[in-house]
Parts: C-alpha cells; sequence; structure tokens
C-alpha cells in the first residue's frame, strides 16, 4: 500500500507535492494553448505583461502549487476535504475575475477599447479554464481512494 495503512485517510506530502508538480505542469501548459490560440485570434494588448508567456506560466505554476498546499492542509484538518477543497477553489477563482474585470473596465493606454476586451477575455477563459483543468486532477491523483471524503 505504499507505505499507508488502510485506516489512513490523507496523502504522504510527497505524493501530494509531486501529484501538485504535475498538474501545475499541465493546467501551464493548457494556459499556454489557451494564450497561443487567443494570440492568433485576437489582436492582444502587446503591453500588457500578464499575457506573456513566461508571466502565464510562472503565475500558473505557482498558484496551484498554492493550490496544492492549501489541499493538503485541508486533508489534515477538515472532516470533508475534497468538498471544503472544491468550495474553496471555486472561490478563489471568482475572486481572481476581478483582475479581468478590472483591465475590461480600465481605459487602454494606446489603442482601442477592444484590446481591453480581448485581454480581459483571454484572462477570465485562462482563469476558468486553469481551475477546471486542476482541481478534479489534483483531487483525484492526489488523494488515495479511502482518502476522498466528500
Amino acid at each position: 500500500m505504499d507505505g499507508q495503512t488502510s485506516d489512513q485517510q490523507t496523502a504522504a506530502p510527497a505524493v501530494l507535492f509531486r501529484v501538485g508538480l504535475v498538474v501545475a505542469a499541465g493546467t501551464a501548459a493548457v494556459n499556454l494553448a489557451v494564450l497561443w490560440l487567443a494570440g492568433a485570434a485576437f489582436d492582444l494588448d502587446g503591453e500588457f505583461s500578464s499575457l506573456e508567456p513566461r508571466a502565464v506560466g510562472v503565475t500558473t505554476v505557482v498558484s496551484l502549487l498554492a493550490g496544492t498546499a492549501v489541499l493538503g492542509l485541508l486533508q489534515r484538518r477538515s472532516r470533508r476535504p475534497v468538498r471544503t477543497f472544491r468550495a474553496l477553489a471555486g472561490a478563489v477563482t471568482v475572486l481572481s475575475l476581478g483582475g479581468p474585470l478590472f483591465v475590461a473596465t480600465a481605459d487602454p493606454p494606446d489603442g482601442p477599447r477592444f484590446a481591453a476586451g480581448a485581454t480581459a477575455a483571454v484572462l477570465t477563459v485562462m482563469h476558468v479554464v486553469a481551475c477546471a483543468a486542476a482541481v478534479g486532477p489534483l483531487v483525484a491523483l492526489a488523494l488515495p481512494d479511502d482518502g476522498r471524503r466528500r
């Protein structure tokens, strides 16, 4: 059983961290694909540094590793870690949409309002895609079958 007893309800921290790294890398790849497709479809505001590939990759990985740490804490502290994690991830995703909303309502320094709207739309899609691409696999891969308390 890989060092775990049948009554142990949590994943080992090393397993959780490895799974978190894999999910973070995969989610960053998905977000970079969204960015690439959006760049091909729209004339995105090149001045907005959050849409640079390096910023997208780093921000996605750091955010997912933080989420992995939260899942690890919830495994040990919550009676229902999966439900709590999913609710928390959804709430954080909704709150994170404040950034794209700000971009959409800000006056673009140079260029049409469409550029700010397209940038905001791409950021919104990336935030939602990151949540969708990460939460399910992170829970499914990180927690042992007997540890998926709903």
